[in-house]
C-alpha cells in the first residue's frame, strides 16, 4: 500500500499537502542534498526562502503551509513525508498559538 492510499485517513487539507509534496518531490532531481522540510500553518509562510538564504547549496529547502491547520493535521502530513526522507534530512513543524 503506497502513501497516497494511506492518506485517505487524513483530513482533506493534510491529504492535499501530501499529494502536493509528492508532485513537488518528483519534479526535483536532487542528488545527495539534505532536505529541510518546513511544515506549518500561516506562521511558517515565507520561512523557506529565508532559511535557504542562510544555507549553502548542499541543502534543499521545501515549505508546505496550510493556514489554519491544526497541529494534528501538521503531524499527520509529516508522517507521510518522513517515509520519503533520509536520516540526514530535517523536518520543522511550525504552528502559531491559538
Amino acid at each position: 500500500m503506497d502513501t497516497l492510499t494511506k492518506a485517505g485517513s487524513l483530513s482533506e487539507s493534510a491529504t492535499h499537502h501530501v499529494i502536493q509534496f509528492k508532485k513537488d518531490h518528483k519534479k526535483q532531481k536532487v542528488v545527495n542534498k539534505t532536505q529541510v522540510v518546513i511544515v506549518g500553518d500561516s506562521h511558517a509562510r515565507g520561512c523557506a526562502s529565508e532559511v535557504k538564504q542562510k544555507l549553502n547549496s548542499e541543502y534543499e529547502v521545501v515549505e508546505f503551509t496550510n493556514p489554519g491547520s491544526s497541529m494534528k493535521d501538521i503531524k499527520e502530513s509529516v508522517k507521510l513525508k518522513m517515509a520519503q526522507l533520509t536520516k540526514k534530512d530535517i523536518i520543522v513543524l511550525w504552528r502559531g498559538i491559538e
